[in-house]
């Protein structure tokens, strides 16, 4: 797996039974190209998640974000937190 990293394309040479894929690393700007024989496209379903609406929200005082959108500069040591459904949440 490999992440921070932008899919070019990908293309199926049924002739060598491989996937090649073009790459970009999104930290540096290097392309490279990758062959493999089984391609997991993760295209970011959750890219615009859809909120919840939930009665008192808009008055709640915390950091509030969807999994999708997670901030790591959010300190959650000796807090209460919680998670709201257990599956996909996109939409328009």
């Amino acid at each position: 797996m490999t992440f921070h990293t932008s899919c070019e394309s990908a293309s199926w040479d049924s002739e060598r039974q491989r996937w090649t894929v073009h790459l970009t690393d999104l930290d540096t700007g290097e392309k490279y190209v990758h062959e493999c024989t089984l391609l997991v496209s993760a295209v970011g379903q959750l890219v615009q998640p859809k909120s919840p609406r939930i009665q008192g929200m808009d008055t709640f005082k915390g950091p509030m974000f969807h999994t999708a959108q997670w901030q790591p500069d959010v300190d959650l040591e000796g807090k209460h937190t919680i998670v709201i459904g257990n599956g996909c949440a996109c939409g328009p």
